[in-house]
């Protein structure tokens, strides 16, 4: 007979607070009424849970067990069941307030002896604001007058069963690697054992404490579609097909009808007009159906990414990753700055974060660079390509081969400084609403580096027209010490979440290398995420191992330069701001070039420096009159466009023992 009655089970990854809340709402249940212990499974969490729960003291008996690397809840919640002592077997989530009438009602049922698994009823705390979102939720779990739970509606935020019917069927499928679904196909698992009944019980309530709005709940719906859908789907083929879900899932025999709900789900941008009119929606049905609109939306467009069979960090949402950061570096085959860069990488790790490395090296011809970095840097991936493929296409494919929660897209001369890697994951995992951020810069001399600016519009090149790199001035310099949003980032250190690179897509290689970070932060902002300067953590970036001869950089980067903001201005401002952009440009150039003849005649001392800028301005000067001026001239196209990253493997260099590109 085991010791005690009932064992709550709860997963955790990086909820402290919300943690706090749950373990003090379970203080607050009489042990008399029913003995209970609680079993925390930490999932490889970055924030303080690990310390705080070291010297947290609750007043009932507390098991803790932490997960190195993270392996999703599902995988978890059956972990803290085999630690588990009692008969009964209770699971919560991290972010929930109990009622202190819980336990009791959920022991109701289990004291009958019979097969019974109780979903209890969920409802956001009444201290969260009112959202679309809430409403929804609450009005599903009030209107439900059954005590009967349909496979479809399980839920394992608030869910008991015995141990017996646990084992029994099977615990949590372990294929389900992140949120969603998982609790479902158990339901469905359970339903088909004779004599099982799933029970709802309104008096086990629940309060979910996690502000979260309509849009971060699409994004991890689309992540359950991306990840889930389709193992729900060959697993429970008969129960899906009979149920709403059966819709999304695209089948040999589906009619005219399923296929036009599916169209109709697809309708490009509509979620952008719906959310805000869901949130203000008057009465539950319209709620109720706006948001079932766009929850099953997204669903689809999950399904639709894993059926297309994107690389496998576009897929994912990074709720349940390889590792906590994938750290990716462009080289052009010359290891005297990629040396000190991974040096430091691994010096300064304080084994917080797991990470991987890749490097991709892309230069033609062949040398001895990549052979003797995988005699020093075992644990470093690499990849080779025999081209130089320039930034934008080798970071995309790059990308391609992150599996991390986030990716690191890292200028192969910089050096980071101790904290910088672990402090910025920490950043990024308590700041949800940031997409893509990067640190301070400093030069080899200890100096600030400027590395933000304001976003590209008609009223930044009007100023900088007058005044040159105007667009630099957004207020951010060496005084600030608190992390800010941001126009855009220089891209010599950025940290993406992979979610956002599946939502916003990758950096556009038209622009090879300059304003392409501009283009994609502005991207990112727009699908409604924030970019954040965060000068807490440092990098030195040594600046030049990119160059090629000075004169020529000078001319082709100018005229680069000028045609991608020609190019920028189309993308995101239309055809009409190009003709009033043509104006200031041409302007702006004129200038300039008066200028640097003027140096030119006067300062012959001066005229190496003079001269490739009066070339390269009066070039852009005509191209105010170009009917396409964000057309590339031949002269300036170096970059391979059909050339691809393969594997580089050194068979005569011995692997380290944990594989390729794993960090420990």
């Amino acid at each position: 007979m085991r010791s005690r009655t009932i064992s709550i089970v709860i997963p955790t990854r990086n909820k402290c607070r919300s943690l706090m809340r749950t373990l003090a709402s379970l203080e607050r249940i009489d042990p008399a009424d029913t003995e209970f212990e609680v079993i925390v499974v930490d999932d490889a969490s970055n924030d303080e849970t690990d310390r705080w729960l070291g010297s947290y003291r609750p007043g009932f008996p507390l098991q803790r067990l932490r997960n190195v690397r993270q392996h999703g809840p599902a995988s978890a919640r059956n972990r803290g069941s085999r630690r588990a002592s009692g008969e009964i077997l209770l699971f919560l989530d991290d972010d929930m307030e109990c009622d202190p009438e819980l336990v009791e009602a959920h022991m109701t049922y289990h004291r009958c002896g019979e097969d019974v698994a109780v979903v209890g009823r969920t409802l956001y705390h009444p201290e969260l604001r009112r959202s679309a979102l809430t409403r929804y939720f609450d009005a599903q779990h009030l209107r439900q007058a059954s005590s009967l739970c349909p496979p479809a509606r399980f839920a394992s935020n608030n869910l008991s069963l015995s141990r017996s019917l646990f084992e029994r069927v099977g615990l949590f499928d372990e294929a389900f690697t992140c949120v969603g679904l998982e609790d479902v196909e158990l339901g469905m698992r359970l339903a088909r054992i004779p004599g099982c009944v799933l029970r709802y019980e309104r008096r086990a309530c629940a309060y979910h404490y996690h502000d979260q709005s309509l849009r971060d709940y699409m994004r991890k719906v689309e992540a359950a579609g991306t990840r889930n859908l389709g193992v729900l789907a060959s697993k429970c083929p008969a129960e899906l097909g009979t149920g709403a879900l059966s819709w999304l899932v695209s089948g040999p025999r589906d009619g005219w009808v399923k296929t036009s709900a599916r169209a109709l789900l697809s309708i490009p941008g509509i979620a952008r007009v719906l959310i805000p009119l869901a949130e203000v929606a008057p009465g539950d049905m319209l709620n109720r159906l706006l948001v079932k609109y766009l929850l099953a939306s997204s669903m689809l467009r999950g399904y639709r990414r894993s059926r297309a069979g994107l690389p496998r960090s576009l897929a994912m949402d990074g709720s349940s990753m390889a590792e906590d950061l994938t750290v990716l570096i462009a080289n052009l085959g010359r290891l005297e700055h990629l040396r000190p860069c991974l040096k430091s990488l691994f010096d300064t790790a304080g084994g917080e974060t797991s990470f991987r490395v890749i490097v991709g090296f892309n230069f033609p011809g062949e040398n001895d660079n990549p052979r003797a970095l995988a005699s020093e840097f075992p644990q470093v991936e690499q990849l080779r390509a025999p081209a130089k493929l320039g930034y934008c296409r080798a970071y995309n494919q790059l990308m391609a081969h992150s599996t991390g929660r986030y990716a690191l897209l890292l200028d192969d001369d910089t050096v980071l400084r101790p904290g910088t890697i672990d402090g910025m994951v920490r950043f990024m995992d308590s700041h949800p609403e940031v997409g893509i951020a990067g640190c301070r810069t400093v030069n080899p001399d200890g100096s600030y580096q400027k590395t933000t600016a304001l976003m590209f519009s008609m009223a930044t090149e009007m100023t900088n027209a007058l005044r040159p790199a105007a667009f630099w001035d957004d207020g951010i310099d060496e005084s600030v010490t608190t992390w800010k949003p941001v126009g855009w980032l220089n891209a010599h250190f950025l940290i993406v979440r992979a979610e956002v690179i599946k939502e916003v897509g990758v950096l556009d290689e038209y622009f090879y290398t300059f304003q392409c970070e501009a283009d994609w932060c502005l991207r990112i902002r727009r699908a409604g995420w924030q970019v954040a300067y965060v000068p807490e953590f440092e990098i030195m970036h040594i600046g030049g191992a990119h160059s090629v001869a000075s004169s020529v950089k000078s001319y082709s980067n100018l005229i680069r330069g000028h045609i991608n903001r020609y190019y920028f201005m189309r993308k995101h401002y239309g055809n009409a701001a190009v003709h009033l952009f043509r104006l200031i440009m041409t302007f702006g150039a004129t200038v300039r070039l008066l200028k640097y003849v003027a140096v030119w005649l006067v300062s012959p001392d001066r005229r190496p420096e003079a001269g490739p800028k009066v070339a390269a301005y009066g070039k852009i000067v005509l191209l105010g009159a170009a009917s396409h001026p964000e057309d590339l001239p031949d002269d300036l196209r170096r970059e391979s466009s059909d050339i691809d990253f393969v594997p580089a493997r050194h068979p005569d260099v011995q692997d380290p023992g944990w594989g390729w590109g794993q960090h420990r």
